[in-house]
């Protein structure tokens, strides 16, 4: 009976452990909204490593699809539920199997046990009632009990297709001529290549441009000669060079037909889209995109919100007519646009003008990445006007003042405050040594002042960078880690901060001039400040070479120079009390000897309430004790000059840097600038 007993108790154990770890037996129907695990952590923040995939991009009534999620990692669980307009599906089944049980009513499917997996298949039966519209799978992956992620979502499957999950409507273009009328005359675009289009909403499927405009090569983008003349555009092409991007507008009566062009810069899939905004900064931004899905091509309206991209209900609000394709690296997709759309706030009114901003990257599964780290969103300088018709070249990346405000914050604090400070610590003593002003020497004043100075403004820049990036800054991994090193500069920033301010901390408590841990103390206060400043060019460094900092490259030859003339003046300084010596024939007696101890510093020799880091090197001492006055005020005149040159050179350098540092950002075709082209059949645009 005993025996009995205790294998009851170990069952039961195992069984709470079990349920400890999270549902080993899959998700409750207590999330089938939230979809979010109940392990005391929060989800992890997209991009995940997992994706979801369709068998199928188009269901009938009553087909049967396939559901799967795979990814880099195991999963240990997982729950898929279907929706339709931002909603979750109340009608169709998924299918148990020996790895899926259901819930929700059969409306959502979850794990039968927390064994690794590396793929999951499902299948999902859509009701005889399912209703017009796109829906969507959406996936919660669970790899470890505290590593989930959430609303993963599968490309769009539309609803309505013929069985087999065939694309219904597709059309090959085929090479030739296709006219379009027009307001004021006829546009003639050239079809070089055939092509696959995928069809839009409403309306059927749409011939359209396989990707090239104005141009006899295949797979290439160069400005459209239409452009300027019967529609407007805008595009980064630089003289007789290809473009980039080419987006192309025509307002009509209650419609504005867009096309975008776009040179895809790798086989994987991108996207490309064009936000609307009030200002030239990010966020509250309508934004229409095309995303490239397995070879196909989908069109949808979305939102910026802050750092976030977000879709309303409606993926297609105020969208009619569209479709795509990819031929030869180039993304090609054509689309209607409601001028008004009341029905969606975020979908914006087209016959106001928008600064416009051109941004894109890679995508998965119809899903976008966050937008090209290297290439940052092009904005343009003035507000555009989709009624007016015009070649628009050029437009900045996307401004970021909070970022300019933090780097120059950051550079006058460590390159002018810093430096001067640290320098005049170490090898000022002797400025002014005479005066006192209350009761304290001269060079611990502007050593004093400098260091505050330093504090105060890394304080400052630091709470810069935390608004602007709303916590901690995340800097995205390089296409193939070419810049790994980027992503050091946020952990590295806060150690930084942290060193600055236990440093004058520190200070507060420093032991008496005479007691044992005073040198201790000295030896870590000097440790402390010379790694922070070592630190700080390095940060500014890679500050510099992010994407967002704009900066030009002569901005980084300017900080290495003013190491190197760090370096020269250190040893220029350290150097002099030697050559004095040999010129005033101090090496007649022992003094040669003594000041090759000028290299050293004699960290137990450092006291008193005016020898806060660094006292005078043992040079310093000997030239006091032993040479003419006439030696040691020629030595303390040489130095003080030098001091006061640092500080200028300091000063210089500073300024130098952050005139390449905030400099307006130059286009990655060459210098920023907009260009009008038009002819008397149009209204005249002027600058935009």
């Amino acid at each position: 009976m005993a025996g009995t007993r205790k294998v009851l108790v170990w069952l039961t154990c195992l069984s709470l452990l079990n349920l400890c770890q999270g549902f080993g037996g899959g998700a409750p129907d207590g999330v089938c909204q939230s979809m979010t695990p109940n392990h005391n952590a929060p989800p992890q923040q997209p991009p995940s490593p997992y994706k979801v995939t369709t068998s199928k991009t188009a269901i009938a009534p009553g087909e049967q699809i396939e559901v799967s999620v795979s990814g880099s990692g195991n999963i240990k669980g997982f729950f898929i539920r279907a929706r339709q307009g931002g909603n979750y599906l109340d009608v169709g089944d998924f299918q148990p199997n020996n790895i899926g049980q259901v819930r929700c009513g059969g409306k959502g499917i979850t794990h039968t046990s927390n064994a690794p997996k590396d793929v999951v298949k499902v299948t999902w039966t859509a009701p005889s009632n399912i209703g017009p519209g796109a829906i969507q799978f959406v996936a919660t992956v669970v790899q470890e009990k505290s590593l989930f992620w959430t609303m993963i979502p599968s490309a769009d499957v539309t609803v309505g297709a013929a069985p087999g999950g065939a694309n219904p409507g597709a059309v090959t273009s085929m090479t030739g001529m296709t006219t379009m009328s027009l307001p004021g005359g006829q546009m003639t675009t050239k079809l070089l290549a055939p092509a696959t289009t995928t069809p839009g909403a409403m309306g059927g499927a749409k011939p359209v441009n396989t990707g090239v405009s104005s141009s006899q090569n295949p797979g290439v983008v160069a400005v459209d000669p239409e452009c300027g003349k019967t529609k407007g555009c805008y595009h980064d092409c630089g003289t007789g060079a290809p473009c980039t991007y080419l987006i192309s507008w025509l307002y009509q009566t209650d419609i504005v037909k867009f096309q975008f062009l776009f040179k895809i810069p790798s086989p994987t899939d991108q996207w490309i889209s064009l936000g609307l905004s009030n200002d030239q900064y990010m966020g509250d931004d309508s934004v229409m995109e095309c995303v490239m899905d397995a070879g196909t091509v989908q069109v949808k309206t979305s939102f910026n919100t802050d750092k976030f991209n977000e879709y309303p209900d409606d993926k297609h609000a105020g969208l009619h007519n569209y479709g795509g394709s990819v031929k030869n690296g180039v993304l090609e997709c054509s689309f209607e646009r409601k001028i008004e759309y009341p029905r969606e706030p975020k979908v914006f009114d087209l016959s106001k003008p928008y600064h416009l901003m051109v941004a894109y990257g890679e995508a998965v599964s119809g899903n976008k990445f966050p937008h090209s780290y290297e290439k940052l969103p092009k904005v343009s300088a003035q507000k555009i006007n989709f009624q007016d018709v015009g070649s628009v070249k050029g437009g900045a990346s996307a401004v970021y003042p909070m970022v300019k405000a933090h780097g120059t914050a950051m550079t006058f604090a460590w390159m002018f405050f810093a430096s001067s400070g640290l320098f005049i610590a170490r090898h000022g003593r002797a400025m002014f040594n005479n005066s006192k002003p209350f009761g304290i020497l001269v060079w611990f004043h502007i050593h004093r002042f400098s260091m505050i100075m330093t504090a105060l403004l890394t304080l400052v820049g630091f709470a810069l960078i935390l608004v602007e990036s709303k916590g901690y800054s995340k800097i995205p991994d390089s296409p193939g880690n070419k810049s790994w090193y980027r992503m050091l500069h946020p952990p590295i920033g806060i150690v930084l901060v942290v060193m600055t301010f236990v440093n004058p901390i520190m200070a507060l408590f420093r032991p008496e001039p005479k007691a044992p841990s005073r040198s201790k103390f000295n030896w870590i206060h000097w440790g402390i400040g010379i790694l922070a400043y070592i630190l700080s060019y390095g940060l500014i460094l890679i500050g510099l070479d992010l994407t967002k900092s704009q900066s030009d490259v002569e901005a980084i030859y300017v900080v290495f120079a003013f190491i190197a003339y760090h370096v020269v003046m250190e040893i220029v300084i350290r150097v002099l009390p030697f050559l004095l010596a040999h010129m005033f024939g101090c090496c007649q007696s022992d003094c040669c000897k003594k000041s090759k101890r000028s290299y050293d510093l004699d960290m137990s020799d450092m006291s008193g309430s005016e020898l806060p880091s660094m006292t005078e090197s043992t040079n310093e001492k000997v030239l006091d004790d032993e040479k003419p006055m006439s030696f040691h005020r020629k030595q303390n005149g040489i130095r003080t000059f030098l001091l006061i040159f640092h500080m200028l050179a300091s000063a210089c350098f500073s300024i130098a840097v952050l005139y390449f540092f905030l400099k307006h950002p130059i286009d990655d075709a060459g210098p920023h600038t907009e260009r009008v082209e038009h002819d008397d059949s149009v209204r005249i645009v002027g600058p935009f």
